[in-house]
Formats: C-alpha cells, sequence, structure tokens
C-alpha cells in the first residue's frame, strides 16, 4: 500500500489543488475576503511509519484576526475535494508539468544525485530508481 501510494503521488495533487491561484481557488476565496495573501501546501516529510503535510497562509492583519475562518475554508475545501471527484485534467496537467520538469532537470552536484539515487532504491522498485522520485 505504501509503495502505490509514492507511486501514485495523492499527496503532490492534493498540494497542487490546495495551491492554485485561479479562479475558484481557495486563495482565490481567502483574498476575496480580504484574509490572505498567499498560500502554499506541500509534503513536508515522508518516514517510514507517517508522513506530514503543511498548509502555509501568508495572513493579512484582518486574515489574523479571522483566524478560524480562515481555518475552516481551509478544511471545508479539503472536505470539498473529498466528496467531489478530482477532474481529469487536474492529472493531466501535473503530469505534464512532471514530464517538463524531468525532461529540464539541470544537473546538480554528483554527491546529490547519488543521495537520492540511495533513497529512490529504499522507496521504489528497480525500474524507477532514476525516475521515481521525479515523476
Amino acid at each position: 500500500e505504501r509503495e502505490l501510494y509514492r507511486l501514485n503521488k495523492p499527496d503532490y495533487f492534493v498540494a497542487s489543488l490546495l495551491g492554485h491561484e485561479g479562479a475558484g481557488s481557495l486563495l482565490s476565496y481567502l483574498k476575496e475576503q480580504r484574509w490572505a495573501n498567499a498560500l502554499g501546501a506541500s509534503d513536508n516529510a515522508d518516514l517510514s511509519d507517517f508522513g506530514t503535510f503543511e498548509v502555509t497562509v501568508e495572513l493579512t492583519p484582518k486574515g489574523l484576526n479571522a483566524i478560524d475562518d480562515v481555518c475552516e475554508a481551509i478544511f471545508s475545501y479539503i472536505q470539498m475535494m473529498k466528496t467531489n471527484p478530482i477532474p481529469n485534467y487536474v492529472f493531466d496537467e501535473n503530469l505534464q508539468l512532471d514530464e517538463l520538469e524531468w525532461r529540464f532537470t539541470t544537473k546538480g552536484q554528483p554527491t546529490n544525485y547519488v543521495q537520492s539515487l540511495v533513497t529512490a532504491m529504499d522507496k521504489f522498485p528497480p525500474s524507477l530508481y532514476i525516475a521515481g522520485p521525479r515523476r
């Protein structure tokens, strides 16, 4: 089950939806209320027995005064994602972005690359040692 989770990367799609900045997004709602200037979402840790996910909101002074409403909006958006199917275009867009990132990855330090390969060997099947963490 854990391997299937790593291969499907649901946290990546949740982060993409929560962090979306366009019309109808959580951020657009928070900005409309004048509660926030920015919002980010990402998985923060992926350890063997648990993972963490974080949502960061840059609040305005009005947002700080309405912190309970901001939290309610975030959890309502998460509930909406749980009860409504994610549109296929979201998966297609993220796949296209992943492919672009993979094709145009800049060369880094060899030691960092070796470290990422060793980590991948613990998480992915051999066919995905190189691409697994990035695709």
